[in-house]
């Protein structure tokens, strides 16, 4: 299942980052999710598009699930009372050498093709995507649905692994449309176990 930075809702805000602050217990990823273009003036924030001003929230806390994709929304309180695992990791690039195994994601052919070979009138395409083991095989970690257009385009940004746990947080990006010399694009996660639910 695939989760979006920002919502728990599977609606996506544009132009969003994940700033990651660590990991705690056996399954729980902390980040902040950050709207890059939200400005803020005093007590008000808004970002500027085609329709003019539009308000926003430039940072939200999230605690995301490993296990169940579950996303909470934390406060400062409840996060200064979490105790996170070492400091913030780095994120990695794919793909993972780990106890003796190597760990790919793969997008389906349909995540990045050319919007004009679908048929005329398709509102809805899947990307599916996959994580690859050379020993276990293969399993289906995620599948987005997006409305292809010509600038449309869906890639692998890397991974944060879970300290003392086998599994990892694979980070995508998804975006890159141009309007009126804009770009906007908006970071995504899935959680995936290294040791389950393969299949050759």
């Amino acid at each position: 299942m695939l989760v979006l930075a920002f919502s728990a809702s599977s609606y996506a805000t544009d132009r969003l980052t994940i700033e990651p602050i660590g990991f705690y217990g056996k399954s729980q990823f902390l980040y902040r999710a950050k709207d890059p273009a939200c400005v803020c003036q005093k007590s008000n924030c808004a970002f500027e598009d085609e329709g003019g001003k539009q308000e926003c929230i430039p940072v939200k806390l999230i605690s995301f699930d490993l296990s169940s994709d579950k996303v909470t929304f934390i406060d400062q309180k409840t996060l200064k009372a979490i105790s996170v695992a070492g400091t913030p990791p780095a994120i990695g690039k794919f793909p993972i050498v780990f106890n003796g195994d190597r760990f790919s994601v793969s997008l389906r052919d349909g995540c990045n093709k050319n919007y004009e070979s679908f048929p005329p009138g398709t509102s809805n395409v899947e990307c599916e995507v996959f994580l690859i083991s050379k020993n276990l095989g293969r399993k289906k970690v995620s599948s987005i649905s997006f409305y292809p257009s010509p600038n449309h385009s869906i890639s692998v940004i890397g991974y944060f692994k879970h300290p003392s746990e086998l599994k990892v947080v694979i980070v995508l990006q998804e975006g890159n449309y141009q309007f009126e010399g804009e770009s906007y694009f908006y970071q995504k996660t899935i959680g995936a176990d290294l040791t389950k639910g393969f299949k050759k």
